[in-house]
């Protein structure tokens, strides 16, 4: 299983890009956490803002297609799309994104 996580700069944006990638069956589920506080270097200045984090949980075979949806989706110029593998749920947890992440649902 991977788990892929990005920035968003609204709740609203958070779960539109999680509604679209689960349509997709790009990823079986996305957890969207509120307000977090996001410094970083941006056109020569420290910028501050507040985002919605999104993690999605998808499968190996899904995983590029997941990114590249990201990608093309997001309204950032150029969003932090952050992918972290493998990690290590339980198998019954592997088996259930596997199923749900299947191109032919």
């Amino acid at each position: 299983m991977i788990e892929v996580h990005v920035t968003t700069h609204s709740r609203d944006t958070a779960l539109k890009l999680a509604q679209e990638v689960l349509a997709e069956r790009l990823a079986a589920c996305a957890n969207i956490i509120d307000d977090v506080t996001s410094l970083y270097w941006w056109e020569g200045q420290i910028a501050h803002e507040k985002e919605s984090l999104v993690i999605f949980r998808t499968s190996a075979a899904r995983a590029d297609a997941l990114t590249g949806f990201i990608a093309e989706q997001h309204d950032y110029d150029l969003p932090a799309i952050i992918r972290h593998e493998p990690v290590t749920p339980t198998p019954e947890y592997s088996d259930w994104v596997e199923e749900e992440t299947k191109a032919d649902k």
